[in-house]
């Protein structure tokens, strides 16, 4: 291969910057908006009969697959949405000149929902999507080796069979780098030695390396920002899509094998083998969002690097949190960073003739390294020194490998699942006039959920977290929340996290409320006292369960209206506790007919709760929510087979005059 030899030279540094304006098209895999049909009051709609007003369900997904003799895998479900949509920001750039650009809204819901560690490759795992998801995307780790399926939703039923599996060398250290002039190169971090090696298709602002399969990958900076890999033995270059995104920052984690990339405040996580984003999240803190790099550290640890310094990321629920490192005044604007083996944190300085950096990521010292480069460095990433094996230790004996165990350390834990996914939340939104039908804004009162079942190498669930926030108390009632579990308290050992403060609900020394034959978890006994409160519940169990028999959170869920505990309303169909006052039943608005399993329905056959699996922007106080949701009378009367994402803010859905500002 011909190369070209650079030497670093002394030249003032002329910075410089760089503004791409692109748009998106927009893609959809549900029904297109259309014109409302004529508009009807909540109580003129036509429900069919067996309609529950269920906007999730659950699907089991049959695994077919087959492993290497004497190994083991991990695979995790993500939800996955086609949807996109174009999005407008706008912002000030460095001259302090206003920005307005197009960028894509991927679906916030797709996200990590649920993990499975497996012996044979063949075994059924159940979750819960929302109805209107069609797809899930499936990721393969076997011991470092990726392979990653797209796999359709039949009903309430898929199936998931390996694709190819990724080619494995030996690596060599080295960092490399790209920029948007179209070089591809190599920077020796011993002695700033920098090799040109190759010329780009096209000039990049973004680049990742995974070292496992010598595969460098990097966006292209044409308006179509074309996904490439380059193979590092081969000096090959392979298109993988267009991802029609700007890209600004990017990294390959090698723990789920999965590109990283940035753009501004927004952080991907892509497929690297065909192009598809699968999750977005935005980050809070960065004081200046322009340029700068993302990387993960070997210690696992995500940092962050902008125009405004360095930064390490907290990934919460929802959204991920940069704490800053350096001083916020750098005399120098970071173009890139990178990672070594080592943990060193590389910068290179923005310019024509760039400048790398060195700076300590635990306290944010820092210090120039070499001379200047008679080139730009718009990217880094780094080719580790030395492959690092895959060990395959089990530190607790429990049968998982350190590798796949996210309890390394504890025999009676290994993995997570999560409910909606693991940084998302769900919604539970009720009515507190039952039986009275309420004005059906349905804002009375909103509680955001997560739940984190943990379970063990034997695939059981050993314990439950459990985060609840009182997001809106709408009505003037006192309302009390709780859930019941499928199975009997003697299978709890104890419950912690809860609220009880008014003396209506009695507890047992577990903390489940007395008096119930199956296990019932009072959250808290007023909404009110917990407004925008954040509660986090454990429920201990007294021994492994299968997840069968423990059910699928949130369960169900129920308020008891103005301290009157035995005034319980649940979702349509759920049953009561042994608590409830049944003399309630069949009075007023209410149609239940309890001898046929039939709960809290109108004649009309409308709810009194709803469960969304994501956040809710509720309605004004007294505006029906088919008035705010213009899709909701569709579905509703369809029986949910249109319009089953009715309450996502996609074009055309929603009328924000009748819903709640935030």
């Amino acid at each position: 291969m011909k190369t070209k030899r650079l030497t670093s030279i002394n030249l003032m540094m002329i910075l410089s910057s760089l503004l791409i304006i692109s748009t998106f098209s927009c893609k959809k895999d549900n029904n297109p908006p259309e014109t409302p049909q004529q508009e009807k009051e909540m109580d003129q709609l036509v429900i069919p009969e067996n309609f529950t007003f269920e906007t999730a369900k659950e699907v089991t997904i049959h695994f077919q697959d087959q492993l290497k003799a004497g190994n083991t895998a991990r695979y995790d479900v993500f939800y996955h949405s086609t949807q996109v949509f174009d999005d407008t920001i706008t912002y000030l750039d460095e001259n302090g000149v206003e920005v307005t650009e197009i960028i894509p809204r991927y679906d916030e819901t797709n996200d990590l929902i649920a993990r499975k560690i497996s012996e044979t490759g063949f075994f059924n795992l159940i979750v819960t999507i929302p109805t209107y998801i069609t797809e899930l995307y499936v990721v393969k780790n076997e011991l470092g080796v990726f392979t990653s399926s797209i796999i359709q939703v039949y009903s309430k039923s898929a199936t998931f069979k390996s694709g190819l599996k990724n080619s494995t060398a030996d690596v060599v250290d080295m960092l490399y780098g790209v920029n948007n002039s179209g070089d591809l190169f190599t920077i020796d971090p011993l002695t700033g030695e920098l090799i040109v090696i190759a010329n780009l298709p096209m000039g990049s602002d973004a680049c990742a390396i995974d070292s496992k399969n010598h595969s460098l990958y990097f966006v292209g900076k044409n308006p179509s920002y074309p996904l490439y890999k380059y193979s590092i033995d081969s000096q090959t270059f392979t298109l993988i899509t267009n991802l029609k995104m700007k890209s600004e920052r990017l990294d390959y984690n090698p723990n789920d094998g999965l590109l990283y990339s940035g753009y501004r405040n927004m952080l991907y996580t892509i497929d690297p083998g065909n192009g598809k984003v699968l999750t977005q999240k935005a980050i809070e803190g960065i004081d200046n969002q322009s340029f700068g790099d993302i990387k993960i550290g070997p210690d696992g640890k995500w940092y962050l690097a902008s125009y405004s310094g360095l930064y390490w990321l907290e990934f919460k629920t929802q959204k991920i949190y940069a704490h800053r490192i350096s001083e916020e005044h750098l005399p120098f604007k970071p173009s890139a960073m990178t990672i070594a083996s080592n943990g060193d944190v590389w910068l290179a300085v923005q310019g024509a003739h760039s400048q790398l950096v060195k700076m300590n990521k635990a306290n944010g010292s820092w210090e120039y390294a070499f001379n200047q480069f008679s080139i730009k460095i718009d990217d880094l990433t780094t080719f580790p020194v030395e492959e690092v094996p895959i060990i395959v230790d089990d530190a607790d004996g429990d049968g998982v490998i350190d590798y796949y165990d996210e309890y390394p350390n504890d025999a009676l834990r290994a993995y997570n699942t999560y409910t909606p996914s693991i940084l998302g939340l769900g919604s539970l939104t009720f009515e507190d006039r039952w039986p009275a039908k309420g004005d059906y804004d349905f804002n009375d009162l909103l509680v955001n959920y997560q739940f984190k079942t943990v379970m063990n190498a034997d695939d059981k669930v050993v314990e439950i977290y459990c985060k609840f926030t009182v997001e809106h108390v709408g009505g003037s009632y006192l309302n009390g929340f709780g859930f019941q579990l499928p199975f009997s308290g003697d299978l709890v050992s104890l419950v912690t996290g809860y609220n009880i403060t008014s003396g209506i609900v009695n507890l047992n020394s577990k903390g489940l409320e007395a008096g119930q034959d199956k296990a019932v978890i009072i959250v808290f006994d007023n909404a009110t006292d917990n407004i925008y409160s954040t509660l986090n519940l454990l429920i201990e169990l007294s021994q492994p369960l299968d997840a069968s028999v423990v059910g699928t959170p949130p369960f169900n869920p129920f308020i008891f209206i103005n301290q009157d505990r035995g005034r319980e309303a649940h979702q349509i169909n759920m049953a009561p506790t042994n608590l409830m006052n049944h003399t309630y039943f069949g009075t007023q608005d209410d149609n239940s007919v309890p001898s046929q399993g039939k709960y809290y329905v109108t004649t009309n056959k409308l709810p009194w709760s709803l469960n969304i699996l994501e956040g809710f922007d509720f309605p004004k106080e007294g505006k029906q929510i088919n008035k705010a949701y213009k899709m909701f009378n569709q579905w509703a009367e369809s029986g949910g087979t249109m319009y089953s994402d009715w309450y996502k803010n996609n074009p055309g859905y929603r009328d924000v005059l009748f819903l709640n500002a935030k």
